[in-house]
C-alpha cells in the first residue's frame, strides 16, 4: 500500500488514496459498489443540485465492454481489468436558464467523495478525462492524455436531456503492477509527492510576481 508522506496529521484514508492502473481479478460486492456510489451524495454542491449522473458496468458484461470501446487504447490497457467502469455525465443547467458556473467543481467533489469511501472500503479508483473530438483541446495540447471519445459515447449511451459526457471512473482492488504493460510499471511503483504547504497556501496575502 502506498501512503503519502505529510508533515502533519492527515487522515489515513486521504494519505491512502491513489489512483492505481492495476487492479486484481477480485469483484466488488453490490453493497461495497452501493456504499461507494452514495458517498458521491455526501459532497458538497452549489445549491445541492448534485449535477452528475453516473452509468456503471461490471467486468464481463456487455456494457462494460461498450463503455471499454470508448476509452482511448493506452488506457483501456488496464481498464479492462476494473471491476466497475462507472460513465460520468455532467449538466450545467440551472433552474430557469441559468449556468451552474460550479458543476465541474462539484462533480470533482463528489468523486473525491467516493474515492475516499473506495479507500476506507480497500477499493481504488482511477479517473479517465476526455478530450476527443472536443475543439478546446487536441490531442497536440495535450500529448498522451487523450482519455476517451466523447462523440463515441454519446452514440453508444443514451445520455439525459442537458447532460454532457465528463469522464470515466475504473474501481477494483489493487493488483500486481506486474499485470501492467510495461511502460506503466515504474509509475505504478513510484511514490506519490504531494505539494509542499508553503508552494499553495499563504497568510494574509499572496506573494508578489
Amino acid at each position: 500500500m502506498k501512503s503519502k508522506k505529510t508533515k502533519n496529521p492527515v487522515h489515513e484514508l486521504l494519505r491512502n488514496r491513489w489512483s492505481p492502473r492495476s487492479f486484481s481479478s477480485e469483484d466488488i460486492t453490490d453493497t461495497e459498489l452501493a456504499t461507494i456510489l452514495e458517498a458521491a451524495a455526501c459532497a458538497p454542491s452549489a445549491f445541492n443540485k448534485q449535477p452528475w449522473q453516473y452509468l456503471y458496468a461490471r467486468r464481463g458484461t456487455q456494457t462494460f465492454e461498450k463503455m471499454l470501446s470508448c476509452i482511448a487504447p493506452m488506457n483501456a490497457t488496464w481498464a479492462k481489468n476494473a471491476a466497475v467502469l462507472m460513465f460520468g455525465v455532467l449538466t450545467k443547467d440551472f433552474d430557469g436558464g441559468r449556468t451552474n458556473l460550479w458543476a465541474e467543481h462539484d462533480m470533482g467533489a463528489a468523486e473525491m467523495s467516493m474515492y475516499v469511501q473506495a479507500t476506507a472500503l480497500g477499493i481504488y479508483g482511477h479517473t479517465i478525462a476526455g478530450y476527443w473530438h472536443d475543439p478546446r483541446n487536441t490531442v497536440d495540447d495535450y500529448p498522451g492524455s487523450v482519455g476517451f471519445d466523447k462523440e463515441e459515447a454519446k452514440k453508444l449511451f443514451v445520455i439525459p436531456k442537458g447532460y454532457e459526457p465528463y469522464d470515466f471512473l475504473a474501481f477494483g482492488r489493487l493488483g500486481a503492477p506486474e499485470l501492467l504493460p510495461a511502460e506503466y510499471q515504474e509509475a505504478e511503483r513510484a511514490d506519490k509527492p504531494i505539494a509542499a504547504i508553503e508552494t499553495f497556501a499563504f497568510k494574509d496575502e499572496f506573494p508578489k510576481a
